[in-house]
């Protein structure tokens, strides 16, 4: 078997179906009827709210690098507050503690999401306040607004376009390379956001074509994150404000260069990956 037919061999193992299991169907009308709930909550009794909510299917199953294991289903909640009434913030703390009481221990704030476990799922539900002005065009009939998500781990907002980041990953077609490394990361134990690994493979590889081969272009970015996880600067595509590589600390960085320098010097490919 060689390296490659290995690694296509991991990701048949691995690779989450865009199908929806019973539990998950059931997991995801629950929460929607949830959010709906958290929304009405806003509405003090004028008839006409100026808060609406959209939930949106989104992360790694809608960009085709979802991995069994993880979080089973990522939900976008996409708030427009007309009146300005409340911060990104206030936004994902008021749902946290809205949800907290009905999930006890099966809820915990993580960086930009809220991590739960409803009906044996894993479930991440980003709440995003909606940026009426700005917008990403994907062509001339299709538009989709910019948000403004609250970053736990920094204490900050940002701004990004989650279908801008969709489009990024469909357009190189590196979504195999990008589960492999997400595979070696959790391997390993790694604080690597997903996003970096996605803008990190379509920067490294380009877009792919015929004489792509797999365990060559998953080595290239093993190589590229042993030799440039300090100084490469990764940049939402969405806002060149947003510096994704900030948000991983030096020591988090160590760790990152450390474990792919010794993935490379592994003699056996399954002690790099499994």
């Amino acid at each position: 078997m060689t390296a490659s037919e290995y690694l296509q061999k991991l990701i048949d193992k691995k690779a989450n179906s865009n199908t929806y299991t019973q539990n998950e169907t059931q997991a995801k009308l629950q929460i929607h009827q949830w959010i709906n709930e958290w929304r009405q909550s806003f509405n003090t009794g004028s008839y006409w709210s100026s808060i609406s909510i959209d939930v949106q299917l989104s992360g790694s199953r809608a960009k085709g690098t979802s991995l069994k294991g993880k979080s089973d289903m990522d939900l976008f909640v996409s708030i427009t507050d007309t009146n300005n009434e409340r911060t990104p913030k206030e936004y994902y703390d008021s749902l946290y503690n809205f949800l907290k009481p009905k999930l006890k221990n099966d809820m915990r704030k993580q960086n930009v999401s809220l991590g739960l476990e409803y009906a044996g799922c894993d479930i991440d539900i980003t709440p995003a306040k909606k940026l009426n002005s700005q917008s990403y065009s994907r062509n001339m009939w299709e538009k989709f607004n910019d948000h403004y998500l609250w970053q736990n781990k920094k204490q900050r907002r940002f701004k990004t376009n989650i279908q801008k980041h969709m489009d990024l990953v469909q357009q190189y077609g590196r979504q195999k390379e990008i589960m492999l490394i997400k595979m070696w990361r959790n391997c390993h134990n790694l604080e690597l956001p997903s996003i970096y690994i996605e803008i990190l493979a379509s920067e490294v590889l380009g877009k792919r074509d015929y004489s792509s081969d797999l365990w060559q272009d998953t080595k290239k970015l093993l190589i590229a994150l042993r030799d440039t996880i300090y100084t490469r600067a990764i940049i939402d595509p969405s806002n060149s404000e947003n510096c994704i590589s900030d948000s991983i600390d030096d020591g988090e960085k160590e760790m990152i260069s450390k474990s792919a320098r010794n993935t490379l010097n592994e003699q056996y490919l399954e002690q790099m990956i499994w």
